[in-house]
């Protein structure tokens, strides 16, 4: 993962910082943002190869800048990071062409993992 960009956003600034803490040894770059309308602002800046994101933000919510990534690059890489309790939106980001979803709260080394296999991929 040493050679990918990452892009989080989420609005929980601890969260963020746990995460940002974690992740700044295992990627080239860790971008963050703290709602949908930065995530994409920085999307378009910094094009990451993976993008994290929370669900339930404000200013626009992590489908909304889901879609509109989607609508730039049909083939972005995009985890969902969410409790999963919300069925509709969980149909909607795979009608997105999303295929990623991490439950809240977030076991840090599950998800590493998860991003080394997907990685390889990419």
């Amino acid at each position: 993962m040493k050679n990918f960009t990452i892009l989080y956003v989420e609005d929980d600034i601890d969260t963020q910082e746990l995460l940002s803490l974690r992740f700044k040894d295992e990627v080239k770059e860790f971008y963050q943002a703290y709602n949908g309308k930065e995530g994409l602002e920085m999307f378009r800046k910094y094009k990451p190869d993976i993008i994290l994101t929370d669900l339930n933000m404000p200013v626009s919510n992590g489908l909304e800048m889901a879609q509109k990534i989607k609508d730039l690059n049909q083939n972005q890489t995009i985890f969902i990071l969410a409790a999963f309790d919300n069925k509709q939106a969980l149909s909607d980001a795979i009608s997105l062409g999303i295929k990623y979803f991490i439950p809240k709260p977030i076991d840090i080394d599950n998800l590493i993992l998860k991003l080394k296999q997907i990685s390889k991929t990419l």
